[in-house]
């Protein structure tokens, strides 16, 4: 059985909704893709979200499920749930 891939979300700051999702360490944009549709690849060296892993085939769901601690609406979460009420009521513009 291999390694259980270990949650990195907690160095991102979720608070302030999509698109505003900052590294807490530089401050910069959380935005770990490059390229569009099928050429999209993960930037080299970024920190990258749990749900993102799942997205780049790094991480399955299942693994997703076990390992990450901030999973939108789940009991016990770490995500913000002002943020995770937001994302729900359609509060962020999708532009």
């Amino acid at each position: 059985m291999g390694l259980i891939p270990r949650c990195k979300c907690n160095q991102i700051d979720w608070s302030k909704g999509p698109k505003e999702y900052r590294y807490i360490s530089t401050g910069e944009l959380y935005d770990p893709f490059i390229g569009y549709e099928e050429t999209v690849r993960l930037r080299p060296g970024v920190v990258v979200g749990c749900q993102e892993e799942v997205n780049a085939n790094l991480m399955s769901l299942q693994e997703y499920n076990i390992t990450c601690k901030y999973i939108p609406g789940a009991r016990d979460s770490n995500f913000p749930e002002e943020v995770y009420n937001n994302l729900l009521e359609g509060n962020y513009s999708s532009s």
